[in-house]
């Protein structure tokens, strides 16, 4: 997948966690770092697509109630890990993603 294809795709959660694997798919300039909505996977959609972290535009675009959201993007481990001194990668919520799309199946 291009990043055209990207930019011009619906948004979806299988295409924002492939995009959160694939850094030549990001938004030019975009630094990741978990500790902000701008900087996260919150910030790749935003930029990709202009959604912002709403319930209703998360709700809209991506089908998450507010819980869900958490779950994925504001995850207890996920926080934990970061709190400790870990560094919380891209592939990581990915990974969340993938498996709220295999459980939703």
């Amino acid at each position: 997948m291009s990043k055209r294809q990207v930019v011009d795709s619906k948004p979806s959660l299988r295409t924002l966690a492939y995009v959160l694997r694939n850094r030549e798919l990001w938004p030019a300039g975009f630094e990741w770092d978990y500790r902000a909505c701008g900087t996260c996977a919150l910030g790749v959609a935003n930029r990709l697509w202009g959604i912002t972290n709403t319930s209703d535009e998360l709700e809209a675009y991506f089908g998450l109630s507010v819980r869900e959201a958490e779950h994925i993007f504001i995850n207890d481990a996920l926080l934990g890990r970061r709190v400790l001194g870990g560094d919380v990668t891209p592939a990581q919520v990915a990974d969340l993603i993938d498996a709220h799309l295999a459980a939703a199946q």
